[in-house]
């Protein structure tokens, strides 16, 4: 048995299993099917060709990245995977099924603090991360908690281009480390 990071009553966050790369791969196929209608079918292509089963395998494996998955009920219904860069900490991915309403509260309230661990435990001074220009709508909670917004950019993914907005987040000095 895999030992959770957090939980509670709803649910449970734990380190990436070998046998939970199909569901993550499904998680985010189902969510670019429904959720990203902006995108083109090329650009669509483009972004799931970077999230098959085996690339997170593959992330799972890196020294420097960590992979956790939100179960609820014994099902996987949401990821994130995050990295430490330098003295950043690099959220990369991070999608929930549509099971889960409200994915926001569950980034604030679940996925931040934990990364927010790592970011102490890593000595790193920032938290940043790129969310597809699609969500928008999210920027005023982002702000809320802190974080700085920058304006759009286009970004390769194989030989497409996606727009992405960078969002960071940093520390307060008290406890930024030196």
């Amino acid at each position: 048995m895999v030992k959770p990071v957090f939980s509670n009553a709803e649910f449970i966050v734990r380190p990436f299993k070998k046998s939970d790369a199909k569901d993550c791969e499904q998680i985010f196929q189902t969510n670019i099917a429904k959720n990203y209608s902006s995108l083109t079918m090329e650009q669509k292509l483009a972004m799931k060709s970077v999230n098959f089963a085996k690339n997170f395998i593959e992330f799972s494996k890196r020294k420097n990245d960590r992979v956790l998955v939100l179960e609820k009920n014994g099902k996987v219904v949401g990821y994130v995977h995050f990295g430490k860069e330098n003295q950043n900490v690099r959220v990369k991915r991070f999608q929930s099924s549509q099971e889960i309403k409200g994915w926001g509260i569950t980034l604030i309230k679940v996925i931040l603090p934990i990364i927010e661990r790592y970011r102490i435990n890593w000595r790193c001074k920032t938290i940043s991360g790129e969310m597809g220009a699609h969500l928008e709508r999210h920027i005023p909670a982002l702000k809320k908690l802190g974080f700085e917004v920058q304006s759009k950019t286009e970004k390769k993914v194989g030989e497409t281009k996606i727009e992405f907005i960078p969002v960071k987040w940093k520390a307060p000095k008290k406890i930024r480390p030196k």
